[in-house]
């Protein structure tokens, strides 16, 4: 089709990237392949480099350029060398959220910032800084520091700064070195200072700052080492004084009931004084049963409340020793099956005060030790 003008050639029904074209190249008449266009154009439109573009990569603007290392799509705002192109991070541009490997998206509001991996920030001055991975951040004055992953943050004015964490409410905290830790309500507080695991805070005013512990109601205090608090409405303030405790307080005291659904019935109760006061029937399984001979020696234990005589007939002397290591207030209590004619009743390193001396069949003695003068007393 030799002197064949191109105006005068028949129109192809579609272009395939096989299909030739005539280019001048010197002065000299070449054919190229669209396939060879298509690749020109795409290392001129998108282009690549290993980190941020800004000093590195001339651009013209609206063109791209991957971040291979960092997996982060640039987009050029100002043409330039690549001394003086600007580049902008197409994830920061207040454009949709942003999920899967790589930077995150920085969303929303004023004054946000995401420099982790997976992060969402949304809200005025949301800020998750350069170490932080996996977060999500909504609300006002939020901030989750270099120490978090995997965090949730969401309300007003609160602090996630921990591993794992979850916060929640209005000027809610979670302090640096807490890993684990949930902390749902207003001014709640998990390791502020001093660096915990596992804490569990929830309600007004609740601070929970050590190793496995639960601050729970308004005002309620964990400091120790697997202690467990509960506040209640009243505003008074409660706090373990030392490692696994559990310490309460409710203005109308403290109730227990039996029973199911619809039919529970009151079995005992400490009411707002302190008393404790039994409902039901009352069961005691610590006691122990001896059987003693003449002149033995009976070792009461701390952990046994009654101890039974049964000897197997009159004993002429006996000899009951107290515990060695008695708590405040400790109760001990004493009966005989059968007649003791001669009974010593040592304090095992503490004094003894109103002791018997000998015992009849069936009858008891009870004592109860005072730690600040280390004496036993009648009970």
């Amino acid at each position: 089709m030799a002197g064949v003008k191109i105006s005068a050639l028949p129109a192809a029904p579609n272009s395939v990237l096989s299909d030739l074209l005539a280019t001048v190249q010197t002065g000299v008449t070449k054919k190229e392949t669209l396939q060879q266009v298509f690749n020109l154009m795409l290392a001129n439109i998108i282009l690549h480099f290993a980190g941020n573009p800004n000093g590195n990569v001339s651009g013209v603007v609206y063109q791209l350029c991957w971040d291979t290392t960092d997996e982060i799509l640039w987009i050029c705002t100002t043409s330039g060398t690549s001394g003086t192109a600007v580049w902008m991070n197409s994830s920061s541009s207040g454009g949709p959220f942003i999920f899967g490997v790589g930077t995150p998206s920085a969303v929303g509001g004023t004054s946000n910032t995401a420099n982790g991996n997976f992060d969402l920030t949304y809200g005025q001055s949301s800020n998750s800084d350069n170490t932080t991975t996996h977060c999500f951040n909504f609300g006002f004055a939020n901030t989750m520091d270099s120490s978090a992953s995997y965090s949730v943050a969401f309300g007003n004015t609160v602090d996630n700064s921990c591993n794992y964490s979850f916060s929640f409410g209005n000027n809610t905290s979670i302090g640096i070195g807490a890993d684990y830790s949930f902390c749902f309500g207003n001014e709640c507080t998990v390791a502020a200072s001093s660096g915990a695991l596992y804490a569990f805070v929830f309600g007004d005013t609740c601070v929970a700052d050590a190793l496995s512990c639960v601050a729970w109601g308004n005002q309620a205090v964990a400091n120790n080492v697997g202690s467990w608090v509960i506040g209640d409405s009243q505003q008074t303030p409660m706090a373990d004084t030392t490692t696994d405790q559990f310490n309460a307080t409710f203005a109308g005291g403290h109730k227990w009931a039996v029973g199911s659904s619809g039919s529970r019935t009151l079995a005992a109760q400490i009411d707002g004084s302190g008393n404790l006061i039994n409902s039901l029937g009352r069961g005691d399984i610590s006691y122990d049963i001896s059987a003693p001979t003449t002149g033995a020696t009976v070792t009461l234990s701390t952990t046994i409340f009654s101890t039974i005589l049964n000897p197997a007939g009159t004993l002429a002397t006996l000899i009951v020793q107290m515990p060695a290591t008695p708590i405040d207030g400790q109760i001990q209590t004493v009966s005989t099956t059968q007649i003791i004619s001669a009974l010593t009743v040592d304090g095992n390193g503490h004094s003894v005060l109103g002791q018997p001396t000998s015992l009849i069949v069936g009858q008891s003695f009870t004592m109860i030790y005072d730690l600040d003068s280390t004496t036993w007393y009648p009970y």
